[in-house]
């Protein structure tokens, strides 16, 4: 928890990204040496290759405070390895939602030019790998099913009304988790009919299997 709020409270939009309203998502490896440095970064970037948000990420793991080193069987400190971390590059509502795309509330179950995730379903699932965390309770009771969580894709192609559709009976952190990890996507693109943006509302079910 204090490493994601390093990133959170440490991270600096690149200027030029954010001018030009990009965005990304990058999960970061590294180790720590025997003198607790977080060293040699490796990079996935969920949408793209950036040099700027790459060199950011980088910047972070270079700034990171000493961390307490593993020790080996005999106590002395040792190199330890594979640690990881996302950095979220989101834009800010004050600058998705400045000019106001449509005014009709309208919200379709279909359309033209469905809303989709940047990048496709092949990201999506990426996002859901990273993100999904299995809640401890429904893991200890052997809880497991698929829970289907509707949201909406505002025309600015913010996630927003997320809400559960339909869940696990006696399981209600599925389906909690399910709306943690939709809320907290990043933009999709917008949804389009006669060439406008338009608000579409889509369910999609999120698998829980214990392993």
């Amino acid at each position: 928890m204090a490493m994601d709020k390093y990133f959170v409270d440490s991270v600096r939009y690149p200027a030029a990204e954010l001018a030009a309203g990009n965005e990304d998502i990058i999960r970061v490896t590294f180790n720590v040496s025997d003198k607790g440095v977080a060293q040699n970064p490796t990079l996935t970037p969920l949408f793209g290759s950036s040099p700027a948000f790459n060199e950011e990420v980088k910047r972070l793991i270079s700034d990171m405070a000493v961390w307490t080193p593993a020790t080996d069987k005999k106590g002395k400190p040792a190199e330890s390895y594979y640690y990881s971390a996302t950095v979220r590059f989101i834009l800010p509502d004050s600058l998705i939602e400045k000019f106001p795309l449509a005014q009709d509330t309208t919200v379709l179950s279909s359309a033209e030019v469905m809303p989709q995730f940047r990048g496709g379903e092949g990201n999506f699932q990426t996002y859901l790998m990273w993100f999904v965390r299995y809640p401890q309770m429904e893991k200890e009771q052997g809880r497991d099913g698929t829970v289907y969580i509707y949201f909406e894709v505002a025309p600015s192609g913010k996630i927003e009304n997320v809400k559960c559709q339909k869940g696990v009976p006696g399981a209600p952190g599925l389906a909690k988790e399910g709306i943690r990890v939709i809320s907290g996507m990043p933009r999709w693109t917008p949804g389009m009919v006669g060439g406008k943006v338009v608000r579409v509302g889509m369910t999609v079910p999120i698998r829980f299997l214990l392993q």
